[in-house]
């Protein structure tokens, strides 16, 4: 059964068309997860310097698919080339995807998070609104902030006090 929380979540892509989620997902037997940044290691140990840009995430639940050396989640972004102007797909490992980040909840139950740092958001009922990646967390002040922590492959609601995850 899924969680609560990955029902509620707004996780369209906005990198791919669902025919382009649905392709990536049949070509690596994977699963769409969302669209988060992802992190590279910083300078302070146990620490990451987010990238300021969306990463479609993927969950390859078969262990046999992942190559050596790699995770059970891989990215796939875009960036503009410096040399040529043309923009170009990377793929990538995405484990860093897996550390807990923020969210908040909407009037009317969705759950929205900010992808990466100034990726400002509207819930889509335009009840509250969210920025900040997982940078920092800025949003209206008044909605609930909830911790969010994706676990194999399906995001939970977090409980940072706790170190848990729970239904919804």
């Amino acid at each position: 059964m899924r969680p609560t929380v990955h029902e509620r979540a707004t996780r369209k892509s906005e990198i791919f068309k669902p025919e382009g989620i649905t392709h990536i997902e049949e070509n690596y037997k994977a699963r769409y997860v969302l669209e988060s940044c992802i992190g590279t290691p910083a300078e302070e140990q146990g620490m990451w310097n987010w990238l300021n840009w969306p990463c479609a995430i993927f969950f390859q639940p078969d262990m046999g698919r992942v190559p050596k050396g790699g995770s059970q989640y891989f990215g796939i972004y875009h960036q503009m080339s410096k040399l040529t102007g043309e923009r170009g797909g990377h793929i990538c490992n995405a484990i860093t995807c897996i550390e807990p980040f923020q969210g908040v909840v909407a009037d009317n139950g969705d759950i929205i998070y900010s992808r990466y740092r100034h990726d400002h958001r509207w819930s889509p009922d335009e009840s509250v609104w969210v920025d900040g990646g997982r940078d920092y967390l800025r949003y209206d002040g008044k909605s609930e902030v909830i911790g969010l922590k994706i676990v194999q492959g399906f995001l939970y609601k977090y409980d940072e006090l706790h170190k848990g995850i729970t239904d919804g």
